[in-house]
């Protein structure tokens, strides 16, 4: 659509550099954005993914403008893993980095309770563990996510140079999670 548009017009771009500056410009009107930063409001929010997608990475970056803008009082990170522990060594140097408290949950009962030590925090970021789409056992560790009482808003980590397959292939996996919105 976007070079069908500017075909009409390549005479008016007098180059290929200037049709190319176009052209992006056009795309990026194309892809919608949330019109307001949900996660600056505050709220708890999971960051939930495929491995390697940066949900760790995202998580940094929230902080980070979080702690910007409001001081780090009002912040918390937690680990959370259903089974066996994984290490979040990335997270906990961010929180140190940041002076942000970085709690661990292993499990839901452990989630809740780490939540409700943590409800006087304006923002509270859980980093997930990452699962392939095609692992046995996938929706396991995103039940405690679910629980409406944890008043957890999920975002979805995509990785913007995954295959169009895939992406749809782990959309589908996480259709049964009411998700707040999609990072890239």
């Amino acid at each position: 659509d976007i070079v069908a548009a500017l075909a009409k017009d390549l005479e008016a771009f007098n180059d290929p550099a200037n049709a190319w500056r176009e052209a992006l410009v056009q795309f990026a009107k194309r892809i919608p954005l949330c019109a307001t930063d949900r996660v600056a409001a505050g709220g708890r929010f999971a960051l939930v993914g495929t491995t390697g997608v940066g949900k760790t990475t995202t998580i940094a970056k929230l902080a980070s403008q979080f702690v910007l803008h409001n001081g780090n009082a009002d912040i918390a990170l937690i680990s959370y893993e259903s089974h066996a522990m994984a290490s979040p060594d990335q997270l906990l140097r961010t929180g140190n980095i940041l002076g942000i408290p970085v709690q661990k949950a292993q499990g839901f009962a452990d989630l809740r309770d780490t939540l409700s030590q943590l409800d006087s925090k304006k923002l509270v970021l859980i980093d997930t563990p990452g699962r392939s789409p095609r692992e046995e056992g996938f929706d396991d560790p995103l039940a405690g996510l679910i629980d409406p009482a944890n008043k957890i808003k999920t975002l979805l980590a995509l990785s913007g140079n995954a295959q169009e397959g895939f992406q749809k292939e782990t959309l589908k996996r996480y259709k049964h999670i009411d998700l707040e919105g999609v990072t890239m």
